[in-house]
């Protein structure tokens, strides 16, 4: 057996864990971005379309 082999579950794990702590942090950073580009559209939209009625 490699000395590594019993290693790598232990490593593994930890590097989920900080997958699964930044992919929180991006998750809620990318609602923001979503929200913040969605609100910005339609603005920009209902400005545009406004514009073309009168």
């Amino acid at each position: 057996m490699l000395p590594s082999a019993s290693v790598s579950p232990l490593r593994r794990s930890l590097v989920l864990d900080r997958y699964a702590d930044r992919r929180r942090g991006t998750d809620r950073r990318l609602v923001l971005v979503v929200l913040f580009t969605g609100v910005i559209s339609v603005t920009a939209f209902s400005a545009l379309s406004g514009r073309t009625r009168r």
